[in-house]
This record gives structure tokens, sequence and C-alpha cells, in this order.
């Protein structure tokens, strides 16, 4: 004979387990199309306000900004550098800045000023 409790208990189950993957992919996530001053095209931007990260990436986001970094490095490791980056979500320009290392010491800073709006998801292949 089948238990009523038992079937319960499984369904109660599956129906856990199917909200709580439900709430860990509804991650809140902006996209956004910046570009450059002087620069062509614009480049897609991920924000997931969830995780707080931007291109996956560790972030500090609040309601006025949003602000990562990330470390570059060549393949031979002699060269590296830091991209620090902010966006203003009020008015929607952007800075990136970009420290450079070569074999340890400081070998220069470049700096990229523009504009980001409310972009698309990249289309994927799958």
């Amino acid at each position: 004979m089948i238990n009523p409790t038992k079937i319960k208990t499984v369904g109660l189950c599956l129906t856990f387990a199917a909200l709580a993957a439900a709430s860990s992919a509804s991650a809140e996530t902006i996209y956004l199309s910046c570009q450059g001053d002087g620069e062509a095209t614009a480049r897609t931007v991920t924000v997931d306000l969830t995780n707080k990260t931007v291109d996956n990436h560790p972030s500090s986001i609040d309601a006025t900004s949003i602000d990562w970094n990330w470390v570059l490095g060549s393949a031979d490791g002699r060269t590296s550098g830091v991209v620090y980056a902010h966006i203003d979500r009020v008015s929607g320009a952007y800075t990136w800045r970009i420290a450079y290392t070569y074999d340890g010491r400081p070998n220069g800073e470049g700096h990229t000023h523009g504009n980001c709006r409310v972009g698309e998801a990249p289309q994927t292949k799958f």
C-alpha cells in the first residue's frame, strides 16, 4: 500500500527544490551598452545586482554608482595592470582607469571616459 504521508513529503520536497532553483535563477541583471569617447563600437557590460558583480567581477553597487576592478596580465607575466571602472548611475557617465606595471615597476596609466545606456542581453547560440 502507498503511504500518503510519504507522497506528501516527497511532493513538498520537490516543491521546495523547485522554488529554490527558481529563486537562485532569478538574479536581477542589467545589461548596459557603454561607449567611450572616440570609440567606434560600444561594449556590453553585464551588471548582476543580486550577486553584486560586473562582468563576473566583484563590485560595489548602490543607488548612484557602480564600481569594480579587474587585473590584467600578459602571457609572459612581465606586464600587468589593474583596471578601475566607475559608472555614475544617475548620468550614465563612465570612467575606466588602468595602471600598468612592467617587471614590477609602474609603467604608465590610461583613462577612458564615455557614456552608458541600458542595453539588451547579448545574443547567444544556445
